[in-house]
């Protein structure tokens, strides 16, 4: 027993535990599966528009523009993260609001 520690009471070694604990749970949390396959899939479209590469029509409303077929990709993953997190941020507000009225 340590000389700092109570007999009831933890000893020396078991403050170091909780840091390792913490340490381990933190290089855990890096491989989420979310973020997994955020990865794959980012790489996916990095290779697929670099496959991709010709010029294309691109026609939106009234607007037609020649864009080369990456960047019409790359446009629409942006756009797709950004619709998705707008979407998910206001389904979270609405969520805790819901919670908030009971």
């Amino acid at each position: 027993m340590n000389d700092r520690s109570t007999p009831s009471g933890p000893t020396g070694d078991d403050f170091a535990a909780p840091v390792a604990a913490g340490a381990e749970a933190g290089r855990r949390r890096f491989l989420r599966p979310r973020v997994v396959i955020a990865v794959v899939l980012a790489a996916a479209l990095v290779v697929f528009m670099a496959q991709n590469r010709r010029q294309v029509p691109v026609s939106f409303l009234f607007i037609e523009v020649s864009w080369p077929l990456w960047a019409v990709i790359f446009a629409a993953a942006v756009a797709g993260a950004v619709v998705s997190g707008v979407l998910g941020w206001v389904l979270r507000l609405v969520r805790r609001r819901r919670e908030h009225r009971r």
